[in-house]
């Protein structure tokens, strides 16, 4: 499905099962593919689930100009008023994190409960690291990325849900210039000073074999954000949903659902 929010931009979503709405946001360069069936059907059996393509990536539109996670956060909340939708669970990985907080700390009456994947709040607090570049060459060194995206451990024994991965970063690359362009919205991205501010209950989800985002950050949100919870994953890396899928489900939905 399409969404036009004018001005150039147009969103493509996907609504899977009923309940209490749950919005996945996805980070830098993915698409709404990422979700894989395996990992949103576990999750619609609870709730109605939306997955979307941010701005400029897949099968979402976007005019040339400065993105930022307040622009994108935005653009989550035309969507949720598109479909009617008063408040939401938010879930964010990586970039979708910093977007997830943006929306927590912008329109707070907006959010139900925040999940927080692999994410920080501020890019002064995210060590640079080399393998981070790999990401803006996926489409030309996909198996370098990769790297960067998983613990090795899971690349040596799992090669099947390795080229799945594959396939779909191939599938709908960003462009070079979105990617420039996101990459510059999560450079100036801080809300260190911001995140205290979150009242809705919060899980925080990381893996300490991250090599995008070290999981310390993980450690400053918990200790930031006063009603949250935070989970580790031991030798898991950035995409811990993939890596640790059965256990992400147990506590996604157990957090969720609890009152």
């Amino acid at each position: 499905m399409q969404l036009d929010l004018g001005n150039g931009v147009n969103l493509r979503y996907e609504i899977h099962g009923s309940g209490f709405p749950l919005i996945l946001i996805v980070g830098f360069g993915a698409t709404l593919d990422l979700w894989s069936d395996d990992f949103v059907g576990p999750l619609a059996e609870f709730f109605q689930v939306i997955i979307f393509d941010n701005r400029g990536v897949g099968g979402s539109t976007a005019p040339d100009g400065r993105m930022s996670m307040e622009i994108y956060a935005q653009d989550v909340i035309k969507l949720m008023d598109s479909l009617g939708l008063a408040k939401a669970h938010v879930l964010g990985i990586s970039m979708g994190g910093m977007i997830a907080q943006q929306l927590a700390v912008s329109y707070p009456d907006r959010i139900s409960k925040l999940v927080l994947g692999a994410t920080s709040c501020s890019a002064k607090f995210i060590r640079k690291n080399p393998r981070i570049a790999s990401l803006l060459v996926l489409k030309w060194a996909p198996y370098v990325a990769m790297r960067a995206l998983l613990s090795k451990e899971f690349i040596a024994t799992q090669p099947a849900l390795v080229e799945r991965l594959l396939q779909v970063s191939r599938a709908h690359p960003a462009s070079a210039s979105t990617m420039k362009r996101q990459g510059k919205a999560v450079k100036h991205f801080d809300l260190a000073e911001n995140v205290a501010a979150i009242a809705a209950p919060t899980l925080i989800m990381a893996g300490t074999d991250d090599q995008i985002i070290n999981h310390e950050n993980s450690d400053i949100l918990a200790a930031k954000i006063r009603h949250s919870q935070l989970i580790k994953y031991l030798g898991v890396g950035h995409i811990f949903p993939l890596e640790r899928r059965a256990e992400a489900h147990m506590a996604i939905i157990k957090f969720l659902k609890a009152r």
